[in-house]
């Protein structure tokens, strides 16, 4: 037996070389191809799968099935309002069992049945009679005198001084512990008489009119941005009362000199800018204890000698003219930068480094507490420094005109306020005025 091949069977064998080689090449190609379909397949599977469980996680798992029909025609004005929106039931382990939908975007919850067609029904009818308005409907009733009174405080922040911000915020607390849960459009003249004259203290005792005042402007001013705002439709009536301003009490100039010397005594070591603020009080009654700590570096000008007050209660920016020896003393202290509050806190234990003077720091941690000690009872900051110095100046002979431009107060009446008489003026005035008469003779 050869072994060796005839050239025509080379030639065969060759050939068939040649098919199988195609033949596994096609065979690879296909096997290629198949695998990037079945890729491309799980790829999409996968992809559908995350997007169910995406879908599955947005509606917390719940499977609906309408139980009354749902109508949400193309053109609402030429259908039926009975038949618009549906109650669904939740068949899933979480949330209320009932839910109710209403176009355009009502979505609300409730765990009977029975709740959930009584607030569709009434959707309906509001929609049938033409008063649905779907803000009010909403998860959060955006008509709540709770949800206004929050807005109107933020919009405030941004346009007045926090001082007025923060009486604001008192007052508008107060009005939402008693107008909580109501529709600002159902708010009428019985409740806000109610509101003002109902209130109390702490102690149970009636507020002052002055403070039901006050109580009532910013709920007026509320009221008047509901009305702009398109929220109500008129401003309820307000009730009129009587506003009877208290005469505070006052002190002696001896009496106010004592307390500024013990103030020296337990402060000026810690900090002298404190008896320091206590003395411009009690020496420029135009000048007020919150506009006092407000005093930047850059309002303290010594070249002109005065002090600045961008910002004063009255409305428009002061100047206060200063004397000498407080120009010596304000150029005693280091020069800060222009924005930085003058009185502010040195670095020292309870206290943080420059930080303004709170507006009880003055009155609540060093006048009253030296007043308490040298026996003087009721008598704060704000009496017993402004309101002390205007009296006094007045039994010094000086004029209510002039001791009027002293103030700055820009109306007579909340001068008259701060010009009290004293009992021995009031009395020199009565022996002026006796008629020379005989005395009435005793038994």
């Amino acid at each position: 037996m050869h072994n060796t091949l005839t050239p025509n069977q080379l030639s065969k064998l060759q050939s068939n070389r040649a098919l199988l080689q195609l033949y596994l090449s096609v065979l690879s190609a296909r096997t290629y191809v198949l695998n990037v379909i079945a890729a491309k397949e799980r790829k999409e599977k996968q992809t559908l799968a995350s997007a169910f469980q995406i879908l599955g996680n947005q509606q917390n798992n719940l499977t609906s099935r309408p139980i009354s029909s749902i109508s949400e025609p193309k053109n609402e004005e030429t259908e039926d309002h009975c038949m618009l929106g549906g109650i669904y039931e939740n068949t899933g382990k979480y949330g209320a069992k009932y839910i109710v939908k209403f176009p355009p975007n009502i979505f609300r919850r409730f765990e009977s049945k029975k709740e959930a067609e009584r607030f569709l029904n009434l959707l309906r009818y509001k929609k049938d009679i033409g008063e649905f308005d779907p803000r009010e409907f909403k998860e959060q009733n955006i008509f709540l005198f709770e949800n206004l009174a929050l807005r109107f405080i933020s919009l405030k922040r941004d346009i007045i001084k926090p001082s007025s911000l923060k009486k604001i915020e008192q007052n508008m607390n107060k009005a939402i512990c008693y107008f909580q849960g109501m529709d600002v459009r159902k708010i009428e003249y019985a409740h806000i008489e109610d509101f003002l004259f109902n209130l109390k203290k702490t102690n149970g005792e009636p507020i002052s009119s002055k403070t039901r005042a006050n109580l009532k402007s910013t709920l007026h001013d509320f009221f008047t941005w509901l009305n702009k705002s398109k929220y109500i439709k008129e401003l309820p009536e307000f009730p009129t009362f009587k506003v009877t301003m208290k005469k505070r009490k006052v002190i002696r100039k001896e009496l106010q000199e004592q307390v500024l010397d013990e103030i020296y005594k337990r402060s000026f070591h810690l900090d002298p800018k404190i008896w320091f603020a206590c003395k411009l009080l009690c020496t420029y009654p135009a000048i007020r204890p919150t506009e006092l700590i407000n005093l930047k570096e850059k309002h303290v000008d010594l070249q002109r000698r005065v002090l600045i007050f961008p910002n004063p209660k009255e409305g428009r920016p002061k100047e206060v003219p200063l004397l000498d020896e407080d120009v010596e003393i304000f150029k005693q202290f280091p020069k800060g930068l222009p924005n930085l509050f003058f009185f502010r806190h040195p670095n020292r234990k309870g206290c943080k480094a420059g930080q303004r003077y709170d507006e009880e720091f003055l009155h609540r941690k060093w006048w009253k507490p030296t007043c308490k000690e040298l026996g003087i009872e009721g008598i704060g900051l704000y009496a017993g420094s402004k309101h002390s110095t205007v009296t006094d100046l007045r039994k010094q002979g000086l004029s209510p005109e002039t001791i009027k431009k002293a103030t700055m107060h820009t109306t007579s009446k909340a001068f008259d306020r701060y010009l009290i008489t004293d009992t021995d003026d009031l009395l020199e005035t009565y022996r002026k005025a006796k008629p020379k008469t005989k005395l009435i003779p005793t038994k």
